[in-house]
């Protein structure tokens, strides 16, 4: 699994948890505009939470670093599931995330000897 973000070179994931898909049924007046409708229903989708070795680098680590100092631009990207051979088996688009958590590593001496793991969560702007 990795995460490739703003088509810069994808950053390994220990972990991947997909959007939610909520569908609801929409009654609104003419000349409303919606967010997303597909055959008379709104389409909402739900955070992408994602688990990562803090020692890497790359496009998410430059993310996160400017959304600490206040830059919240949103950015676009996908989730990349492979399988054990490196083959693609999955690319979930995204646009306009924005992030919504971050988790700092436990620090802690007895764990000093496993790698630390940071984790986010994002989700579409608007």
């Amino acid at each position: 699994m990795a995460l490739e973000i703003s088509g810069q070179a994808p950053v390994p994931l220990r972990s991947l948890q997909p959007p939610s898909i909520q569908v609801l049924p929409v009654a609104a007046p003419g000349g409303q505009p919606l967010q997303l409708l597909h055959g008379g229903k709104s389409i909402t989708l739900g955070e992408i939470a994602a688990e990562w070795d803090a020692t890497d680098t790359g496009a998410l680590l430059e993310w996160l670093q400017a959304n600490l100092r206040q830059d919240h631009r949103p950015i676009s990207g996908a989730a990349l599931v492979s399988d054990f051979n490196n083959k693609l088996r999955r690319r979930i688009g995204f646009e306009d995330a924005v992030l919504t958590a971050l988790q700092w590593p436990v620090l802690d001496a007895a764990e000093a000897k496993r790698p630390s793991r940071s984790a986010c969560a994002s989700s579409p702007a608007g």
